[in-house]
C-alpha cells in the first residue's frame, strides 16, 4: 500500500526566501581580512553545511586550515553582518503555495541549517505559525548531507519519511532528503539543473509543487 504525501518540509534559503545574495556579501566581508574570496558557487554547491562546516570549506578550497577559534571568529562576523544587512524577500509564489498546501490539510515544516536568530530575520513571525516543525541549524547535532534534520521534522510532525516532500535547492540537501528516505523536489533558483542530481522532481518555479503533490497523491 502505498503512502500519500502528507507533509512538506522546505529549505529556507533559496527556496522561501532571496537571500542568498546576504549570506554571500557576508561571507565575503567575514573572509575578506584573510585574503580570501568567496565565490556564489562555492556557496551554492556547498549551501546546507552549518556555518562552521560552510566556513572550513570556504577555507580549504583557499588552501588553508584554520583551527576551530578561528573558525567560530569567521562564523560570529558573518552573523553579524548578515544580521546588519539582510533585508529578505519570499521568492515568487511562495506564500500562495504556503496556504494552498494549507487549504488541502497538508502539513508544512521547515529544515534549515541557518541557525534561530537568522530565521527570524527572514521569516516573519506572522508567517512562521504557518510551519508547524522548524529545524535549525543550531538545534542538531549533524546537519546535511547527514538526513538527521530531516528525520527530526518528520518524527516531530509524526510522519513516516516517505510521507514528507522536500522542497530543495542545492546538491547537499538533496542527499539529505534521499538520505532520509523522502522524494524530493529541487527547484532551479540557485543553481541549474545539472548540479541537482538525485531529485526526484526539478521545477524553475514553485507553482509546480502542488501539482507534483497531486500527481503523487493520486497513483495507484
Amino acid at each position: 500500500m502505498k503512502k500519500e504525501i502528507k507533509a512538506v518540509l522546505f529549505d529556507l534559503d533559496g527556496v522561501l526566501v532571496k537571500s542568498m545574495p546576504y549570506h554571500l556579501r557576508a561571507w565575503e566581508r567575514a573572509f575578506e581580512k584573510n585574503g580570501i574570496s568567496v565565490t556564489q558557487q562555492t556557496l551554492a554547491l556547498h549551501e546546507g553545511l552549518r556555518s562552521a562546516d560552510m566556513a572550513r570549506e570556504i577555507a580549504k578550497e583557499a588552501g588553508i586550515i584554520f583551527d576551530n577559534g578561528k573558525i567560530e571568529q569567521i562564523v560570529l562576523e558573518k552573523r553579524s553582518y548578515y544580521q546588519e544587512i539582510a533585508k529578505i524577500e519570499f521568492y515568487p509564489n511562495s506564500l500562495e503555495l504556503i496556504e494552498a498546501i494549507q487549504k488541502i490539510s497538508l502539513q508544512l515544516g521547515i529544515v534549515t541549517s541557518c541557525v534561530r536568530n537568522s530565521l527570524n530575520r527572514a521569516i516573519p513571525v506572522s508567517i512562521q505559525p504557518f510551519f508547524e516543525y522548524i529545524v535549525t541549524g543550531d538545534e542538531i547535532k549533524n546537519g546535511k548531507p547527514n538526513p538527521d534534520p530531516f528525520l527530526l521534522a518528520a518524527e516531530h510532525l509524526h510522519r513516516s519519511p516517505s510521507e514528507c516532500l522536500v522542497i530543495e535547492n542545492a546538491p547537499l540537501g538533496i542527499q539529505a532528503a534521499k538520505a532520509a528516505g523522502m522524494p524530493c523536489v529541487a527547484i532551479t533558483t540557485t543553481l541549474e539543473k545539472q548540479y541537482l542530481p538525485g531529485a526526484d522532481f526539478i521545477i524553475d518555479d514553485l507553482v509546480e509543487v502542488l501539482p507534483i503533490i497531486q500527481r503523487l497523491n493520486s497513483r495507484d
